[in-house]
């Protein structure tokens, strides 16, 4: 009883399945998804960029921890790290 096909029955199985797909036409999607362009981040980034707020890092912080106009994430008056004083 044989249990393994050999070397040359698995590469004629293999040379006539490639032989079927090289006859056949794929579908209309594949091809349109074959021809589309690669590496479309850059686009999505450009346009993501012109989506953004424009701000400086000074601004972005005071915005997202609320030390707007002198004042700390706490409400109290926020010192200034370099010289300790109030602003």
């Amino acid at each position: 009883m044989k249990h393994r096909r050999n070397q040359k029955e698995i590469r004629r199985d293999r040379q006539s399945h490639y032989a079927g797909l090289a006859n056949d036409n794929p579908d209309a999607k594949a091809g349109d998804v074959f021809r589309r362009p690669a590496y479309q981040a850059g686009k999505l980034l450009q346009e993501q960029g012109k989506q953004l707020e424009h701000k400086s890092v000074s601004e972005y912080l005071a915005e997202k921890y609320g030390m707007g106009k002198g004042r700390g994430a706490d409400g109290q008056k926020a010192v200034n790290p370099i010289s300790g004083t109030f602003k």
